[in-house]
């Protein structure tokens, strides 16, 4: 599997600027991107408690006063002493190595769209026959796609 590791500031401030469901767009696209996810075995997504999305005025007034510098060094710093969060997502991993689309994929498991993006955002955890299917799908994905008629 694939390991997405979220710095504690990026944790803090994600809610700002975007949705869960945003934010969960991109721990999927960062997991998957293998040139720059290069941690070797894990991925699981945490969801920091939600915040008040702010408006596009507040948000330049937040950018103005911000140290960017100063709040990457941070980062950097959180992440060599181990204050990133890592988050472990199977169903991404499956997914992937099938090649569909998350409506694609959430069919052939016979899960809403909605259910499957659940679970790779980590916001809930699939059933024993699900996580035993996306286990197939990860160690197999061509039996999968060869049941399915893919």
């Amino acid at each position: 599997m694939l390991t997405v590791i979220e710095s504690p500031l990026f944790q803090k401030l994600w809610p700002f600027y975007w949705s869960e469901e945003e934010r969960g767009e991109f721990a999927a696209y960062i997991a998957l991107e293998r040139e720059i996810s290069q941690a070797p075995n894990s991925r699981r997504f945490a969801v920091p408690s939600k915040g008040k999305r702010l408006t596009e005025t507040e948000i330049v007034a937040f950018e103005a006063k911000r140290d960017i510098g100063e709040e990457l060094l941070q980062s950097i710093r959180d992440m060599k002493a181990g204050r990133g969060q890592a988050v472990v997502s199977p169903a991404i991993e499956a997914r992937s190595k099938t090649g569909l689309s998350q409506s694609q994929f959430a069919a052939l498991l016979g899960v809403s769209v909605r259910t499957l993006q659940g679970w790779e955002q980590g916001r809930k955890q699939p059933s024993g026959a699900a996580r035993t299917l996306l286990a197939i799908a990860r160690t197999n994905p061509k039996a999968v796609l060869a049941v399915s008629g893919k």
